[in-house]
């Protein structure tokens, strides 16, 4: 076992630090450019990258290695399985130039539509209070008089037996005449 002052300290290549310690975002390459979705987007704008020796590049999908904090600045281009191609510059810088600070941008986003559909729910609750309260006191009318006859039904289930009355007056030849 060597002590650590007698070996050759072997230090990484710029090559390897871009590898091990750069974020990676696969993209889609069309004509040449790209957009990097890291650095987020203002009003639906994108960071937009390019570089010649993209054109026409099969397969159209490639690795792109970035300084999260410099977005503005280049980005390095690789190829799927590892391979250096190119460095992109940024040609259409709309989007945001840090990812923090697009982080921080969408969290706010976020955070004040939340804050907005509250206040509109409270709004629309505090409306159809303030209508209630506005509306007068309603005294229910009082109730119609009933109208309906009902039809009396005897108790049990027995044919009455109808009662004859005797007439009290005699009965003259003058009611049989007719």
């Amino acid at each position: 076992a060597q002590s650590y002052q007698e070996s050759a300290v072997r230090k990484a290549t710029a090559e390897q630090r871009h590898l091990l310690l750069l974020p990676s975002e696969a993209v889609t390459v069309s004509n040449g450019a790209f957009t990097l979705n890291a650095g987020g987007k203002i009003q639906s704008r994108r960071n937009r990258y390019y570089n010649e020796q993209l054109l026409g590049i099969k397969p159209n999908k490639i690795v792109i290695r970035f300084d999260p904090a410099a977005l503005h600045d280049s980005v390095l281009c690789y190829t799927l399985d590892g391979r250096f191609i190119c460095e992109a510059t940024c040609i259409e810088k709309s989007g945001f130039g840090d990812t923090q600070v697009a982080r921080e941008h969408d969290r706010n986003r976020t955070r004040f539509v939340k804050r907005t559909k509250e206040a509109v729910a409270a709004q629309r609750r505090m409306t159809a209070l303030e209508v209630a309260e506005l509306m007068p006191e309603t005294v229910p009318p009082a109730p119609p008089e009933s109208r309906v006859v009902e039809i009396y039904h005897p108790a049990g289930n027995t044919v009455r037996r109808v009662q004859v009355e005797a007439q009290t007056e005699p009965d003259t030849d003058y009611d049989y005449a007719f």
